[in-house]
């Protein structure tokens, strides 16, 4: 749990980056036989088998019927579909081992999770902006998605992803653990994960977390509820009239929605794209919903679609030079593995939602998630299911409603 940050910082390259979290993850499911000692109900446990059923039926389906005829990013298919069919069932089976262990256990490891990735953000920050890319390079650090300066004067480049690949998995790794560090009432960790998220610039991690927080104050409506959400508040839009920086950083996540008007239109465009590629993996769905088109094969498929988008792609898209993804966990679940596993997918959020219903910041943990999911780049994102497993744990505690959180 501690290394679940580093999903691209201090990789190993073994072909494929090898993260610290699946070296651990390894060990533990050599040692989860004898670490088992009873046998418990898990909450949404046949929704996740159903779901690696049809990762492994669509896996071999998949891999015994034709190949596209133009895959884009993708050198050897059958290879590639095996590759993501396995992964996704580490992913499943490493949502297991977690829904095992002590609830206690896991959040602490997480809480830990959260200073390393904090560090790690530092350590991006400090070094980038010193000039010494060469160093975050050798540390396997992602160093080509550079995004306007924190400062926001429009000039420098900053980056914003900490130890992951994307600045939306960072926000999504924080923001999580933002609402766990409030159940636990670990205030300075609360506060290390909302730097992080600030850091990140992920404009659906701050839709988010706002969601979860109105959550949050609508299941604990009180007078004094209400008076320290109007302080914290008010408080907060002050900082941001305040501060130039702030208000530079507000605008520039209304730009990225199509609030704001920004010079180049580049953010409006990337939301454009977006929304094409999350239509063309539904329309897959549509004409492949009961097994899809198997694991990782959007890209194979991506241009036998893109001729329906009414959305013209840049000449990037069909060089080779990067793999097409669907920024969106909903769509790449229907468009790869069916309608069923979406369904089963559905299930589950739905179950650990319910599970949690007493308890305000566990729902909104939940709700969280949910929003996450709809612009996340791969649903076999580890964070995703470690935050799935918690919402699932039971091992005779019950979540119980939270004292009213501003």
């Amino acid at each position: 749990m501690a290394t679940l940050p580093f999903q691209r910082a201090l990789t190993i390259d073994v072909g494929v980056p090898l993260k610290l979290s699946e070296i651990f993850l390894g060990l533990v499911l050599v040692s989860l036989p004898f670490t088992i000692r009873r046998r418990q109900r898990i909450v949404g446990l046949p929704a996740v088998v159903g779901l690696a059923m049809v990762v492994v039926l669509s896996t071999l389906v998949a891999y015994a019927g034709p190949l596209p005829l133009q895959p884009i990013g993708v050198t050897d298919l059958r290879f590639d579909t095996v590759f993501y069919g396995v992964f996704a069932v580490v992913t499943l089976v490493f949502w297991w081992a977690v829904a095992t262990r002590s609830v206690s256990v896991v959040e602490s490891g997480l809480r830990m999770g959260v200073w390393l990735c904090l560090a790690a953000v530092v350590v991006q920050f400090v070094l980038y902006t010193n000039g010494q890319v060469d160093l975050l390079e050798a540390m396997n650090f992602q160093t080509d998605r550079a995004t306007q300066a924190l400062e926001g004067d429009g000039e420098t480049a900053s980056l914003r992803t900490g130890p992951f690949t994307e600045g939306q998995h960072l926000g999504f790794f924080a923001g999580g653990m933002f609402f766990l560090s409030l159940r636990r009432r670990e205030w300075f960790t609360a506060l290390a994960a909302l730097g992080s998220v600030y850091y990140s610039q992920s404009t659906t991690s701050f839709i988010a977390v706002l969601a979860g927080v109105a959550l949050i104050g609508l299941r604990s409506w009180s007078a004094p509820g209400l008076l320290r959400t109007v302080i914290v508040g008010g408080g907060t839009a002050i900082a941001v009239l305040s501060s130039d920086s702030a208000r530079a950083f507000v605008r520039f996540q209304g730009a990225k929605l199509g609030l704001v008007d920004m010079p180049g239109g580049a953010l409006t465009r990337s939301m454009d794209l977006r929304a094409a590629k999350t239509e063309m993996g539904f329309q897959m769905a549509l004409d492949h919903p009961l097994v899809g088109l198997g694991p990782g094969r959007f890209a194979g498929h991506f241009a036998d679609y893109v001729d329906r988008s009414a959305v013209t792609f840049p000449n990037n898209y069909f060089t080779g030079e990067f793999r097409p993804i669907v920024e969106n966990a909903y769509a790449q679940i229907g468009a790869e593995l069916g309608l069923v596993a979406l369904v089963l997918f559905i299930c589950l959020l739905v179950a650990v939602g319910w599970n949690v219903r007493r308890s305000p910041v566990m729902s909104a943990l939940a709700l969280f998630l949910a929003v996450m999911l709809s612009t996340a780049s791969s649903w076999t994102f580890m964070p995703a299911w470690a935050f799935l497993a918690v919402l699932c744990l039971r091992r005779g505690q019950r979540f119980v409603a939270s004292a009213p959180v501003a």
